[in-house]
């Protein structure tokens, strides 16, 4: 899948379902996943800072980001082209946005996603999620339980992105299917790995295709806690 074709997907893809349209299973499991990387204690963390990259063969993009969590303001250092670029914005301003608050409002929500994917399972409301068990790895060897994320029908084409979702006993994500608009066959099938600790929270560093083509993964990540002034960097650890 190219770059801008992956960075288009992210965006327009929430990744998860309102519980009560997910089946029981896929409730509990979803819950369970989003409890072991943390979502109880993400309200701690007053700012989180983290650098996006991805590549594809040669080319290599990466966007550093300071988020003000409660705040909502958001900060963007990144090159298009060979120039610098620097951007900020307020989430959460009562002002019209500008094209270039939304340009890069866009790029800093499919980033946070990717970064915090586990926990978009129990905060989004526009997927169903289903349970299946044992399933063989797409990424073989082994077997894992998965968790279907399918976008709810709706009237106004196109159907967004559908996901597959394959976890260990510990409940930690091990790889991740993306099927574009639905799609029955898979277009890009990433391997998590580099399990850290950002503060309360846990997050997956990094993820790549089998193959080694495609690679994403987050530098420089760190998190300040309410009430502290020093930054807590990313360390290994589950």
């Amino acid at each position: 899948m190219k770059l801008h074709a992956l960075f288009a997907a992210v965006v327009l893809t929430s990744l998860a379902a309102l519980p009560a349209l997910a089946d029981e299973g896929g409730n509990e499991e979803a819950a369970a996943i989003a409890h072991r990387y943390g979502v109880e204690e993400f309200d701690r963390i007053e700012a989180l800072k983290f650098t996006f990259n991805v590549r594809e063969g040669t080319t290599t993009i990466s966007r550093a980001w300071a988020w003000g969590v409660g705040s909502g303001k958001v900060s963007l250092a990144t090159r298009i082209g060979v120039r610098p670029f620097t951007h900020a914005l307020n989430l959460v301003s009562a002002a019209p946005p500008s094209p270039q608050d939304r340009r890069v409002a866009g790029w800093f929500e499919s980033d946070r996603r990717w970064l915090l994917l586990p926990f978009q399972l129990i905060n989004d409301r526009n997927a169903d999620i289903t349970l299946e068990e044992e399933l063989p790895l797409p990424v073989p060897p082994g077997i894992a339980d998965c968790l279907l994320v399918d976008p709810v029908e709706t009237a106004h084409p196109p159907r967004a992105d559908a996901y597959e979702i394959f976890y260990g006993p510990e409940r930690f994500i091990l790889q991740t299917v993306l099927r574009p608009n639905g799609a029955p066959s898979p277009s890009m099938v990433l391997v998590w790995s580099e399990l850290a600790r950002v503060g309360p929270i846990r997050v997956s560093l990094r993820r790549k295709t089998a193959d080694g083509r495609t690679e994403m993964w987050f530098s420089d990540v760190a998190a300040k806690l309410a009430g502290g002034t020093d930054w807590i960097a990313a360390k290994p650890g589950r």
